[in-house]
């Protein structure tokens, strides 16, 4: 596809999106409206002929990763940023019974060390963790925004053996974990020390989001998951486990659980709900998440 002007001026534009090593795809699921800001230029530079031609939107060019990353950096115009305002700290939630994922994230952000590292994969509870975690160390937050799920275990095991000096935390929901609960078996064997926190509402809240959202109706099965007992699951895998039911009883299992070596799961059973998650709902990931 010719370019009107030189590449340069194009991508020193402010309305410019540029796109390294990877086909463009937009979305994980049809979302009405335009995925970008009309009359955006979107450009793809990849490697390989093969994904430039799978590109479903912009323009693919073919050529040297490297050399256009030097390119961009030497050409592209800074963009002025709006100053951001911290925002007041939200208000403590009650230590309701069922535990709602509020509550459960207001505790865990109180006893965890401040140089902790979080990997989280727990949709639909994702409103309640950008209100209640405060993290501010490099390096302490790793999420996605694509709707993928079975990430978040082998990225966490990871991100412990390559940071031996910190905690890693990966909240997770009783969905998302059944992906690759393998993993469980990988951290023990490695003793990589995570701290994995299951957030168990017995059943898929997020893909029920995701029926209302598209409007297929509930009549799908395999959105429920009753009768899971991931303490057993974890000790299967060789993993010491716990199961938390009380409010009281959360920020006791959490101290233990950081003071402890060695990795650890904590099942928590909160309250149903949180069907509105993953920029479904934007009262749940409000616009300025980033």
């Amino acid at each position: 596809m010719p370019a009107q002007q030189p590449l340069a001026d194009q991508l020193a534009s402010h309305d410019t999106v540029v796109v390294l090593g990877a086909p463009i795809f937009l979305y994980y699921a049809y979302v009405p409206g335009n995925p970008i800001q009309p009359g955006t230029k979107l450009f793809q530079i990849t490697n390989s002929p093969l994904d430039a031609s799978a590109a479903l939107a912009g323009t693919s060019i073919v050529g040297n990763l490297a050399s256009a990353m030097k390119y961009i950096r030497s050409r592209a115009a800074a963009r002025k940023r709006n100053s951001i305002s911290p925002q007041p700290p939200p208000l403590e939630p009650k230590p309701e019974y069922p535990i709602t994922p509020g509550f459960l994230f207001s505790v865990l952000n109180r006893v965890m060390p401040r140089d902790a590292v979080v990997c989280e994969e727990c949709p639909s509870s994702k409103g309640d963790l950008d209100r209640y975690l405060r993290l501010d160390q490099p390096g302490s937050f790793y999420s996605v925004r694509t709707g993928i799920l079975g990430f978040a275990l082998p990225a966490a095991v990871g991100l412990q053996l390559a940071n031996p000096e910190r905690r890693v935390v990966c909240p997770i929901g009783d969905g998302s974990i059944q992906y690759s609960i393998q993993t469980l078996w990988s951290a023990v064997q490695y003793n990589a020390e995570v701290i994995f926190v299951v957030l168990r509402n017995a059943d898929y809240s997020a893909l029920k989001g995701f029926c209302d959202f598209t409007n297929v109706g509930r009549n799908v099965p395999g959105m429920d998951l009753p009768g899971i007992n991931m303490v057993k699951l974890a000790e299967g895998y060789g993993m010491a486990a716990k199961e938390v039911e009380r409010p009281e009883d959360l920020e006791p299992a959490l101290k233990q659980a950081f003071a402890s070596r060695g990795p650890r799961l904590i099942c928590v059973n909160v309250a149903k709900g949180g069907q509105t998650c993953m920029g479904m709902d934007q009262s749940a990931n409000p616009p300025n998440y980033g």
